[in-house]
């Protein structure tokens, strides 16, 4: 049985990671927007300005760093102020009027309420709270916000986007809402309902929602109050976030940055793609310029016409089952080159004598793919493995593909098994090392 990572071909060109921007202090990037050279980027860890007038030399210009356990998720921007929602932490304005020195004027927590995303049209700012709906505030003064309204009849309020006197709302599995702005704010529309959306783009009468596995759907907004959807696009990857501009979709997949051509919404044309450095949590496409916040760190992308080799994982770990030693568990994973010049992969390097792999040298023509086998056969020690994959890709010359397994059988009381782990200054550390000590392991997600 061959198993297609893809019926998705590249068209002629190839996505250049041209830089990237990894601040010390932020813990997960989530979110980034731009305008006139600069990035704007909010997450866990606080929100920051960053010059990219140079795409191939980022600089960061100024940032508030965030104090305690309140994370950013997303952001919108109006004049020289950012308005920051923080899920059950409410939401937070920061004035970078001294963009070198950006400051905290205003936070509020609304009690038993998720704040997710927010628009801004005319001095007022229009949260999406999931199943709360969508709270409107008068930002007219940024430092004292003022409750306005709330508006009912929602699935689930993930993200919402305006465009002219009409606002557009991922609804989860209500799907696209159409809320009309004219005074009193109305439910005028809807489609696509029992579809998981979670992020909406739009550009002139189309409408982009990130759609999960389901991939993109595309809807006409033509007429607000009668949306239509009129495509799907099936992703490579998860569609998570999603951002269009000037006729090209760019999609974030948590472990894929995806590129389209979509001035034929009927027939998009899938460009180019990358595999995120760590995960694509947001995406923002300027005139030149794929911005993605990348948990990690801020990736600069600019896409290019010509040839290049694009290596794809259908995967980029592997779990096998818990198993006694003298026996061995077999899993396959599929390499695709989805670029347009020919793909070389020269080795493939491992040294956790668990776990072999075979082949670990191949060439893949354009649109072609490979099966790799990966055996774990345990023999003792870490459970814990990662492949090296050596290529030709620019972007991916060294890509890690990571092997667990559950064969650590350990009660309480007994000795814990041996691992080593990076800390965020890359010096590894061996629990074994720690013995006699008191030692914590915190195991958690921020998003």
């Amino acid at each position: 049985v061959i198993l297609l990572l893809s019926t998705l071909i590249a068209f002629g060109g190839y996505l250049e990671l041209s830089s990237y921007y990894e601040p010390w202090w932020f813990v997960h990037l989530l979110d980034v927007d731009f305008e006139s050279g600069i990035a704007y980027v909010s997450g866990v860890g606080g929100f920051m300005l960053v010059d990219l007038s140079d795409p191939y030399n980022p600089q960061l210009i100024g940032n508030y760093q965030l104090q305690g356990s309140i994370q950013y998720y997303n952001h919108s921007r109006f004049s020289n102020y950012a308005i920051c929602t923080a899920r059950e932490d409410g939401f937070y304005i920061i004035s970078y009027e001294n963009p070198s020195h950006p400051v905290l004027i205003y936070g509020y927590s609304p009690e038993y309420t998720s704040i997710e995303a927010v628009a801004i049209k005319n001095n007022k700012a229009y949260f999406t709270a999931h199943e709360q709906g969508i709270i409107i505030y008068d930002i007219s003064n940024p430092g004292h916000p003022t409750f306005i309204s709330q508006i009912t009849g929602f699935t689930n309020a993930w993200d919402i986007k305006i465009s002219g006197n009409y606002a557009y709302i991922a609804d989860g599995y209500g799907g696209l809402v159409v809320l009309d702005l004219t005074s009193p704010e109305t439910i005028v529309g809807r489609a696509g309902e029992g579809i998981i959306v979670q992020d909406i783009s739009i550009e002139n009468t189309l409408a982009f929602l990130a759609a999960g596995t389901q991939g993109v759907e595309i809807f006409d907004i033509t007429v607000p109050t009668n949306p239509q959807l009129i495509n799907t696009i099936d992703t490579n990857g998860s569609a998570f976030k999603v951002s269009v501009k000037n006729n090209y979709l760019g999609v974030a997949s948590w472990n894929l940055i995806e590129l389209y051509d979509v001035s034929d919404p009927l027939n998009p044309q899938f460009l180019s793609s990358d595999n995120s450095k760590s995960r694509a949590m947001g995406i923002f496409l300027s005139e030149e310029l794929i911005l993605v916040a990348d948990w990690e760190r801020l990736s600069v992308y600019q896409y290019r016409e010509g040839d290049s080799p694009n290596i794809v994982l259908s995967r980029d770990d592997v779990i096998f089952d818990e198993i006694p030693q003298g026996q061995s568990e077999t899993q396959n994973i599929y390499v695709q080159n989805l670029g347009t010049s020919n793909l070389i992969v020269s080795d493939i390097v491992g040294y956790n004598p668990n776990y072999s792999i075979t082949p670990t040298s191949f060439e893949l023509d354009v649109n072609a793919q490979i099966e790799l086998e990966i055996t774990y056969s345990p023999v003792g020690g870490d459970p814990l493995g990662i492949f090296t994959i050596y290529s030709n890709d620019p972007n991916d010359p060294e890509l890690p593909l990571w092997c667990f397994s559950g064969n650590v059988p350990v009660s309480v009381g007994d000795e814990a098994p041996d691992f080593t782990l990076l800390d965020l200054n890359d010096i590894p550390h061996t629990l074994s090392d720690y013995r006699g000590n008191i030692v914590v392991l915190a195991l958690f997600a921020s998003w």
